[in-house]
């Protein structure tokens, strides 16, 4: 490639960038990828592939698959700058990375896992901090996802210290924030911790970009903590942030978390905005998993609001959606929320089967937080199950780990269902908790009442209220049951109240989407305004059209190309595309012998004109074309005017420029490929490149040509084989059929040579007697009609073989009766000797006359029938086949059937291709049926059907008119 143009290194540091990288940095807002854009527009060609990879960096997650269409054309137009050695290894690293982060939001796990190996490996070679820490970032996704949160934290510290090398502070504060985030997961004190001393703070100082993640990191330790009013407040800043930086992923985790916590505080219609909110962000983004994850809490905040119905259907899609991602804690929810969803129906033991599979994952996970819902479904299945031992033994291991890591909310969820399990166990109270309830329920229901109202903006359960207000009358206790019963219809007045509320809040949230659309709306006519102003470059524009161009041309001339399987058909069109495309007065293809002595000319052209063959030894010391066979080397020559080459062929036209390429495929030479011109120093890296993408689409079609031509010769040396197999089984079975007349007429014979014997003697000695010449003469007549028949049937046999072999060696059309051709065919058949109980039953009415073509249908049929004996009843001693006959109106359907061990599926889709066989070794071509078929359907103008199945036989039906459509 050429050594000089500029790289994206050398822009940035040239000052285009001064201030900030703006093309490589980890997130870029709205504002400076509009300016990227911008500058794409108007760039240089040369300029135009780090542009390119700079701009699909920042749409990796705005818009998946652009992303991964301009960074395979910035791959491609790598090749037309100036880009070599460790600066193209870092952007084909960059491009690795983008694919991965592609394969990963769409879903493909396993190929994102090796894309990203490769990048990592890439950027550790080139000690490229800021990659290396990129890859990192990406990998605790990945581990995420496949349910390996300690991984992912040891990723995320990878990426940490990655970034503290490099002088990007973007990228440190971003590794800080999300290190808080995945911490709090697992450890919240840790977490907590990190966020005191990591120095990060909100304010100017902040990068958006760092923000989403810091104030998600902020609201998961609310939510923790219980306080769930500050973690939506949080959680929406971190929403905000991450759509303004383009992390589409974490806007959709930061919506699906303001949606959870509007569920802990009791506000359902709430949640139910925020999950719409985010299922249309994933829903733009086409990102199928993303859309899984809010189909699950749209599902949760449905089944709150009383719809479980609607929940359940929006749980098994995103059930569908997240199959990727089965290991990841969305799918761990949706398991969740499936089995309370199957409790509200009244379904415990599919309710069952939800939280057992959910269980599983919780543990392996050690998500504890899910855990807790985990074990209060379980306590729930139990208690309708009948089994409230097993149900208070989940409630209080669900109860011991709220106390540990301090959850209110699942706490006073829990205590609800310890009190309704008390009357069913009759428990008294413990001696560390008792106070003065009155009744065990009550106090439990009375804790969680108490621990209801220390939660800021919770509204208290009706149920809650409701099960409390119920104890108190039932002890007697009518006014404070007045006074709690009041309260819960407040608390179901409450949440309806705010559905006005939610409406509006749902109104506000769609003017602020309007209003981001309409300022991306503006920022797109800024770019337009801006390319207008870049006109007066467009002849650098054109520069990277024709480059674009030129690649397109490549692909479609690839296609031609490659799609031909005639060597000279491949030769023309390689002529006319170099031609066409580069500055070509002389061009030659050569290709080497069998014995790869010589290279022989396939093709010689001067100025549109063909030469003569031309024949150059491969022990030439001197020739370019020899050379670079042996050595396998592309050769570019240049001379300097008035100068000639030593190596000019006589008669030929003298040139100045000249390259040559070897024509491999693999390891394979097939010879080689040159053009050359009579301009000085024509062939530069772009020549070079074309001459060298259009040999390795010569020498792809030309292998393809050689193979196609090997498989016809092939082809038909099998053909004549199984015509001569056939002719073959056609004299074995003549031979069957003639052996008993012939051996009838020769026993008779004898019988009457050896009485012709007695009667001489008789006749001799003069003892003839009246009733010994009676016996003599019958014995006579009785043999001589014997041999009469046996010949008879002896020439009908050989008459009707011979008109058989007349039939079969051409494609004469004529009348004939169908009965006797198939009877004809049957007598010629080559029955294994191991076969003795065949049985051939034929169901073909007599003197059905048919005008068509004998040789042909006896052909095909002869052929059915002899795959029906070489595979049918293999390892048996008796077997059925019946030929039968359907006539509809001028088509005849004739079936041949048989009792045999029939054909898989596998085996029967391939039942027609040529050369398929299951017996390949053992004797068979795979031709049979592939011939029999073309006859059918070509000469006879019919269709040849199999159907079978393993163990049922096989049934073959050749349909054809019984009056041929043509002739031929």
């Amino acid at each position: 490639m050429n050594e000089g143009g500029p790289t994206l290194g050398s822009l940035v540091d040239s000052g285009v960038c001064r201030e900030r990288r703006d093309e490589m940095q980890f997130f870029a807002n709205s504002e400076d990828l509009a300016r990227l854009e911008s500058r794409l527009a108007a760039a240089s060609p040369e300029a135009v592939p780090a542009l390119m990879l700079a701009l699909a960096w920042q749409l990796r997650q705005r818009d998946v698959r652009r992303a991964l269409q301009l960074a395979e054309q910035a791959e491609r137009l790598f090749i037309t700058v100036a880009c070599a050695g460790s600066e193209w290894q870092r952007h084909q690293a960059r491009l690795q990375l983008i694919r991965a982060e592609g394969a990963w939001l769409l879903g493909h796990l396993e190929q994102a896992r090796q894309l990203l190996r490769e990048a990592l490996a890439e950027f550790e070679r080139l000690q490229d901090p800021a990659g290396r820490g990129d890859a990192y970032w990406l990998s605790a996704f990945l581990s995420n996802d496949c349910g390996a949160p300690q991984q992912a934290l040891q990723d995320m510290q990878c990426a940490c210290e990655a970034y503290a090398a490099s002088d990007d502070g973007q990228r440190r504060q971003m590794g800080l924030a999300r290190s808080i985030y995945v911490q709090a997961y697992l450890d919240a004190s840790a977490a907590q911790a990190l966020l005191a001393t990591c120095g990060l703070e909100e304010g100017l100082a902040l990068d958006p970009a760092a923000a989403a993640w810091l104030h998600a990191g902020i609201a998961l330790l609310a939510g923790l903590a219980s306080q769930h009013r500050q973690a939506t407040w949080h959680f929406q800043l971190a929403c905000s942030s991450a759509l303004q930086t383009g992390q589409i992923k974490q806007a959709v985790m930061a919506a699906a978390s303001m949606s959870f916590a509007f569920l802990q505080l009791n506000n359902p219609a709430l949640a139910l905005e925020w999950s719409e909110r985010g299922l249309e962000i994933a829903r733009t983004a086409g990102l199928d998993v993303l859309t899984g994850s809010m189909l699950q809490r749209t599902g949760e905040a449905l089944r709150h609001l009383g719809q479980p119905a609607a929940a359940q259907a929006h749980l098994l899609d995103a059930l569908q959606a997240l199959q990727p991602v089965k290991a990841s804690r969305n799918y761990l929810i949706a398991l969740i929320e499936l089995g309370d969803i199957a409790l509200a129906l009244a379904e415990p033991a599919q309710a069952l089967d939800w939280f057992r599979q959910a269980e599983a994952m919780c543990r392996a996970m050690s998500a504890q937080d899910r855990l807790i819902d985990v074990l209060r479904g379980l306590a729930l299945v139990k208690k309708q199950l009948g089994s409230p031992d097993q149900a208070l033994a989940h409630a209080q291991e669900a109860l011991s780990l709220c106390h540990a890591w301090g959850y209110r909310i699942e706490q006073i969820e829990l205590l609800q269902v310890v009190a309704g399990l008390q009357g069913q166990l009759d428990l008294a109270i413990p001696v560390s908790e008792q106070n003065h309830a009155p009744s065990p329920a009550l106090h439990y229901l009375q804790q969680a009442l108490g621990l209801a109202a220390q939660l800021e903006g919770y509204v208290v359960p009706h149920a809650l209220l409701e099960d409390a207000a119920s104890e108190c009358a039932r002890l007697g206790q009518l006014e404070q049951a007045y006074q709690l019963a009041l309260q819960a219809g407040l608390s179901r007045e409450r949440i309806q109240s705010r559905e006005a509320g939610n409406r509006a809040m749902a109104v506000q949230i769609r003017h602020e989407m309007e209003r981001a659309r309409l300022e991306a709306e503006h920022l797109k006519q800024l770019a337009q305004a801006q390319a207008e102003r870049a006109l007066a470059e467009a002849h650098r524009a054109d520069a990277l059209l024709g480059a674009n161009a030129t690649l397109e041309d490549l692909g479609k001339i690839g296609r031609e190309i490659t799609a031909s399987l005639d060597a000279e058909a491949v030769f023309n069109a390689l002529a006319r595309h170099v031609q066409g495309l580069l500055d070509a007065a002389s061009f030659s293809i050569y290709l080497l012998d069998e014995q790869g002595c010589f290279l022989h000319s396939a093709l010689r052209e001067e100025c549109g004109q063909r030469l003569s063959p031309h024949r150059i030894a491969l022990d030439d010391p001197e020739s370019n074309l020899v050379r670079c066979v042996r050595e396998g080397l592309e050769i570019v020559r240049s001379l300097a005017a008035g100068t000639s080459s030593p190596m000019l062929i006589p008669g030929s036209l003298p040139t100045l420029s000249m390259m040559f390429a070897p024509l491999t495929v693999g390891e394979r030479c097939l010879g080689a490929m040159t053009i050359q011109s009579v301009r000085e120093q024509a062939y530069g890296e772009r020549e070079t490149a074309i001459f060298r993408t259009l040999c390795a689409y010569g020498a792809i079609a030309l292998a393809n040509a050689e193979a196609i031509q090997a498989l016809k010769r092939t082809q038909v040396l099998l053909v004549q084989q199984e015509k001569l197999a056939s002719l073959g089984a056609m004299v074995a079975g003549l031979s069957h059929e003639l052996n008993t007349p012939i051996g009838n007429a020769l026993m008779a014979s004898t019988t009457l040579e050896s009485r012709f014997d007695q009667i001489a003697q008789t006749l001799t000695e003069g003892q003839l007697r009246r009733s010994a010449l009676d016996s003599f003469v019958a014995d006579g007549l009785h043999s001589s009609a014997l041999v009469t028949r046996s010949m008879k049937r002896a020439a009908g046999l050989i008459a009707d073989f011979k008109q058989l072999v007349v039939d079969q060696a051409s494609e004469e059309r004529r009348e004939f009766d169908l009965r006797s051709l198939v009877e004809d065919c049957v007598a010629a058949l080559r029955v294994p000797a191991e076969l003795s109980g065949l049985r051939v039953h034929i169901e073909v009415p007599q003197a059905l006359r048919c005008d068509s073509y004998p040789g042909p249908l006896g052909w095909a049929l002869g052929n059915v029938l002899q795959n029906c004996l070489t595979h049918a009843f293999k390892g048996r001693a008796s077997g059925r086949i019946a030929i039968e006959l359907e006539v509809h109106g001028d088509v005849l359907h004739l079936e041949v059937a048989d009792d045999g061990s029939g054909m898989s599926p596998q085996v029967l889709a391939h039942v027609f291709d040529p050369f398929f066989t299951t017996q390949l070794g053992s004797g068979g071509s795979g031709l049979g049926l592939s011939v029999a078929y073309r006859i059918v359907t070509t000469v006879l103008g019919g269709d040849l059907q199999a159907k079978s199945s393993p163990g049922q036989g096989s049934r073959f039906i050749l349909s054809f008119p019984r009056s041929a459509m043509f002739r031929i």
